[in-house]
């Protein structure tokens, strides 16, 4: 005689087969034998709580991991909004430094002309 276990846990399905041999027995020899199968069956349950333990530790290495994840993707889009910043600020500074930059050597290239002028004058 052959019995197969199956055992389902969140899921997870765990098998166990154990045959046996039923001849004219006693009740202590079938006795004997529910117990050797309550030892699989223990054996069985232990198996599928590692199993259990092991897919939650997976799971939590997974939701890190994801958090992680999430953290660096916002890192990265303030960092890319603060470069933009810069270059705004940038773009607006060369604004600043062109409209002071180009009145003062306008006023050098009269100031050139004037001389320029006056020397031309005296010879």
């Amino acid at each position: 005689m052959c019995f197969t276990i199956i055992a389902l846990s969140q899921g997870t399905e765990s098998n166990g087969v154990a045959a046996t041999l039923v001849l004219k027995q006693s009740i202590e020899g079938i006795s004997n034998q529910i117990i050797r199968l309550n030892s699989v069956l223990d054996t069985t349950s232990s198996e599928l709580d590692k199993i259990k333990t092991e897919v939650q530790g997976f799971g939590y290495v997974l939701n890190t991991s994801q958090n992680s994840i999430l953290q660096a993707n916002e890192n990265m889009n303030k960092s890319v909004t603060s470069m933009s910043q810069t270059v705004q600020n940038v773009e607006t500074a060369s604004g600043q430094f062109n409209s002071l930059f180009l009145p003062v050597v306008a006023l050098i290239a009269v100031i050139i002309a004037l001389q320029i002028t006056i020397l031309a004058r005296r010879r």
